[in-house]
C-alpha cells in the first residue's frame, strides 16, 4: 500500500475541499449537474429529497466495499480518504449560506465550476488518490470484462 504522508494527507483534503466548495459554490445554487457519483446525488436529492452527501456518502460506502471485495482491500484503502472526507464536507460547506449566492450567472458558474471541480480533483490525483465514486465499477468492469476505464467512465458520466 502506498505510503500516505502528512503532505498528501493535507493535499488530498485541500482538493476534496475545492472539489465540494465548487459543487456548493457554483453548481448547486444554479441548478446544474455534474457527473460521476455527485451528479447522481443531484438527481437522486431532486426527485427523492435525500441530501446529496448522504447519497454520496452511501454510494461511496458501497462503492468502497464492492472496490475491496473484486479489487482488494489493499487496492480500496487508497481510496479511504476521499471516499468519507468529500461527503462530510460536502455536507458542512451546504450549511454555509454565504457560500451559496456567489453568482446567478450560468456561464460563470460553469466556467468556475469547472475549474474548481478539475483543480479540485487534479490535486487528489497528483497525490496518488482519486475522489473515486462512480470510478471503482469502472476497475470492476475492466477487471471483470477487460472494459476500457476511461470508456466506462464516459459511459457513466452519461
Amino acid at each position: 500500500m502506498k505510503q500516505v504522508n502528512l503532505k498528501n494527507l493535507c493535499m488530498i483534503l485541500l482538493g476534496n475541499t475545492v472539489y465540494a466548495l465548487a459543487i456548493v459554490m457554483f453548481i448547486l445554487p444554479n441548478d446544474m449537474i455534474t457527473g460521476g457519483t455527485t451528479g447522481l446525488g443531484i438527481a437522486i436529492h431532486h426527485y427523492f429529497g435525500l441530501p446529496i452527501h448522504t447519497f454520496v456518502l452511501i454510494f461511496n460506502t458501497l462503492m468502497f466495499l464492492l472496490g475491496a471485495a473484486v479489487l482488494g482491500m489493499k487496492f480500496a484503502l487508497t481510496t479511504l480518504v476521499s471516499t468519507f472526507y468529500y461527503p462530510v464536507i460536502l455536507g458542512v460547506l451546504e450549511q454555509i449560506p454565504a457560500l451559496q449566492n456567489v453568482t446567478d450567472d450560468k456561464m460563470l458558474s460553469t466556467i468556475c465550476g469547472g475549474l474548481m471541480i478539475g483543480m479540485g480533483i487534479g490535486i487528489v490525483i497528483r497525490c496518488g488518490d482519486s475522489t473515486w465514486g462512480m470510478v471503482m465499477p469502472a476497475w470492476v468492469l475492466n477487471k471483470k470484462f477487460g472494459r476500457p476505464v476511461s470508456v466506462m467512465l464516459y459511459v457513466f458520466d452519461f
